[in-house]
C-alpha cells in the first residue's frame, strides 16, 4: 500500500505514527500532514505503450506515475 495526503496526492517521504494516525515527516511538526493508505500507483504509459519518464522541470508533479482509479 502507498501513502497519500488527504488531498489525494501521493506521498513518498518519511512517516511517523501518532495516536493511531500516520503523518508525514520523521517527527510531528507544524508542517506534518495526515496521511491515508491507498493502492500502489501504476507506471504511466504513452499512447504507444512505452513507459513515461518524469519531467525534471516540474518538481512538484511526478508524471512517471498515474493516479490510481477510484474503487467503486
Amino acid at each position: 500500500m502507498a501513502w497519500y495526503l488527504t488531498t489525494g496526492e501521493l506521498y513518498e517521504g518519511e512517516t511517523h505514527v501518532l495516536a493511531g494516525n500516520t503523518y508525514s515527516g520523521k517527527t510531528r511538526t507544524s508542517e506534518s500532514r495526515r496521511l491515508v493508505e491507498g493502492p500502489e500507483p501504476k507506471r504511466a504509459r504513452s499512447s504507444n505503450g512505452r513507459l513515461k519518464g518524469d519531467d525534471p522541470s516540474t518538481t512538484d508533479i511526478n508524471e512517471a506515475y498515474e493516479k490510481p482509479k477510484e474503487e467503486k
